[in-house]
């Protein structure tokens, strides 16, 4: 019996001879050296090939996605018609009506207006971002504007910003290993203003419950004996003063032990906003990206394993080696 997803038809289910393609990647390939393709790429012109398969990747993923929504062009349609029927040419089953199957799966996954399964959908992704981010080891945003990103805590909407502080802010609480932080920026002014705006909401955080200053002055000891530790101890009796000088004081140790890296960064790289979640990791990396909506709001779409090698391959890989981008530490924002 078919199965009825795209997903399945495509990648999956085995025709006689296996499935239609391996993967995505091979779809693609396909669809793009088929002369008879909407698609179809001549390969001489080397740089023009690689941005229409990387076009036509990220637009297949999208229509698969959870959280992106695209629609169903005539040339996709009539261009996969054409690729499955040369895949099934010994087979008795009809590449058309396979075809109008992939075609209506998409459709319904890319469905505007169905708000039920969309919601179902997209709680599901948020999920899934919010235990990767709170259980990652390393974490690296790019972005050139604010993320817009919120989720639901209780009858609270709680922005990205307040997940972030909120699970650096429990980790030294609770002793746990922290987590390393990577932010990177188009602007070194931008870099600066970000280190005063996570000064004034750690502040503002630990405004919002007084027994947190008692609490990490108690956890000091889970940091090495310096100057952090001579310098908070000082203001214990000045609640006031130890606000500023708590928040202050553990920033530059985060900043110059490397746990909170900013960095002023040029480059591709802001396209969208995206969290990359440990991407020195070969099986536990992966990407979000932040693409905001006609409300104004922010979808997730989580990067696909074939899409993460290539974004792993060609940009995080080269940024590392390459040691690019200009460091800007807290102690250097003031």
């Amino acid at each position: 019996m078919l199965p009825k997803s795209a997903l399945e038809l495509l990648f999956e289910h085995d025709f006689g001879n296996g499935p239609l393609f391996k993967n995505q990647i091979e779809l693609v390939n396909e669809l793009i050296s088929n002369i008879r393709s909407s698609y179809y790429q001549d390969n001489d012109d080397s740089i023009e090939y690689t941005r229409a398969v990387s076009r036509l990747k990220a637009y297949i993923s999208q229509l698969l996605s959870d959280s992106a929504r695209r629609s169903v062009t005539t040339e996709l349609h009539e261009s996969l018609r054409t690729v499955i029927k040369d895949r099934l040419i010994a087979s008795e089953v009809n590449a058309d009506d396979i075809t109008e199957m992939i075609i209506s799966d998409f459709k319904s996954i890319n469905r505007k207006d169905d708000s039920i399964d969309s919601g179902v959908r997209k709680s599901h992704v948020v999920s899934g971002f919010l235990k990767e981010v709170i259980g990652a080891n390393y974490l690296s945003v790019f972005t050139s504007r604010e993320i817009l990103f919120q989720y639901e805590m209780g009858d609270k909407k709680v922005s990205f910003v307040d997940l972030l502080i909120r699970n650096l802010i429990d980790s030294i609480k609770s002793g746990v290993e922290l987590k390393y932080y990577r932010f990177n920026f188009p602007l070194e002014q931008t870099c600066e203003l970000f280190w005063r705006g996570l000064r004034k909401e750690v502040i503002k955080y630990l405004k919002t419950d007084a027994s947190l200053i008692s609490s990490l002055l108690s956890t000091v000891k889970l940091l090495p004996k310096n100057s952090f530790e001579n310098q908070v101890q000082e203001d214990v009796q000045d609640y006031g003063n130890a606000e500023n000088r708590i928040v202050s004081g553990l920033l530059n140790y985060l900043s110059s032990n490397g746990i909170i890296n900013v960095f002023h960064l040029e480059g591709p790289a802001y396209l969208v906003p995206s969290v990359a979640i440990n991407p020195n990791e070969s099986n536990n990396a992966c990407t979000y990206l932040f693409l905001q909506s006609s409300q104004g709001g922010e979808n997730l779409h989580k990067l696909s394993s074939e899409e993460q090698v290539l974004w792993k391959l060609f940009f995080w890989n080269n940024l590392k080696k390459n040691k690019i981008g200009k460091s800007i530490e807290y102690r250097n924002a003031f």
